[in-house]
């Protein structure tokens, strides 16, 4: 009889999520703008603030390390020790305006949600759940953007503007508070 603990059960889905995204399209194309609208707002400029990127660097450190422990893709430096703010600003220098306006929404939300900083993992997915769990279409639509840029500063398997890996993160993450809150 097979023993399948939650650890078991997690780093499978890794595996899974890994050997999926990576044939994912390198060149998806960008959604709509995050207002919805065909104007933008303050929350939608190209030009990322030093807080929004920084928020962007907590949530690839805590991608690193929560489900599973994100995998080195044939990188000599751990998932850990690739998180970096140069990493995450190259990222971004390659995004068009409208993703990258959908990365800064993001971002912004949740740079104002306060998340903890200096933590990765559980609690921190926790706190991006909650951010999710009360977010409408057009701010998951901008938290998907952000959490795509983090990921993919990780390595160059993911894409920025893939969709998939950063809406598996955030529905662990919304799934991980909603829990929490029965």
């Amino acid at each position: 009889m097979t023993d399948l603990t939650r650890r078991t059960v997690l780093r499978g889905a890794g595996v899974a999520v890994a050997a999926g995204t990576t044939a994912l399209p390198a060149t998806a194309a960008p959604q709509a703008n995050p207002t919805g609208a065909a104007g933008t707002n303050a929350n939608t400029t190209a030009t990322t603030t030093p807080a929004q990127r920084a928020v962007l660097v907590e949530v690839a450190r805590a991608v690193t390390k929560f489900p599973v422990d994100f995998p080195a893709f044939g990188e000599t430096a751990s998932a850990g020790k690739r998180v970096s703010d140069q990493r995450v600003t190259k990222v971004l220098a390659r995004l068009n305006a409208i993703r990258r306006a959908q990365v800064n929404h993001g971002a912004q939300l949740l740079h104002d949600a306060k998340l903890p900083s200096g933590i990765a993992g559980e609690r921190f997915a926790r706190a991006v759940g909650a951010v999710v769990s009360d977010a409408d279409a057009s701010q998951r639509q901008a938290l998907e953007a952000a959490v795509a840029a983090s990921v993919a500063s990780l390595t160059d398997h993911f894409a920025a503007d893939s969709a998939y890996p950063a809406n598996l993160w955030l529905d662990i993450a919304r799934r991980m508070h909603d829990g929490k809150k029965r």
